[in-house]
C-alpha cells in the first residue's frame, strides 16, 4: 500500500542546541500493522523515525470537539531530549503552527 509523503519543513530551527547535538534525518515510513487501532480512530496517521526516536502524526477527534493535530515523539531507552522534540515539531509541523499543535 502506497501513501503520500507529508512534507517536511527545512528551515532553520529557531533558538539555541545543547552542545554536541547533531540533527538526525527525519525518515518517514509507511505506519506499521500495530497501529491498526489508531489508523480506525484517526484521520491521518505518518510515522517516522528520528535518529533513535520514534514519531507518530496524528489528525484526530478524541473528544467530538473537532480535528486536532497530534504528535508522539518516545525513544526506547531514555525521554527524548527537549532539542529533539523541537527539532522533530518543527520539521513537521513548521513555524506557523502554534503549541496547541502539541502532544509531547
Amino acid at each position: 500500500m502506497s501513501f503520500s509523503r507529508t512534507r517536511l519543513w527545512d528551515g532553520k530551527i529557531p533558538g539555541t542546541h545543547e552542545p554536541g547535538f547533531v540533527e538526525a534525518p527525519l525518515v518517514e515510513f509507511d505506519p506499521p500493522g500495530e497501529l491498526a487501532a489508531l489508523k480506525n480512530a484517526a484521520v491521518l496517521v505518518r510515522t517516522f523515525g528520528f535518529g533513535e526516536c520514534h514519531v507518530i502524526l496524528s489528525r484526530e477527534d478524541p473528544d467530538d470537539q473537532g480535528l486536532r493535530w497530534h504528535l508522539s515523539i518516545s525513544h526506547p531507552e531514555r525521554h527524548p531530549s527537549w532539542d529533539e522534540i523541537k527539532t522533530v515539531r518543527y520539521r513537521i509541523c513548521g513555524p506557523d503552527i502554534g503549541d496547541e499543535a502539541h502532544g509531547w
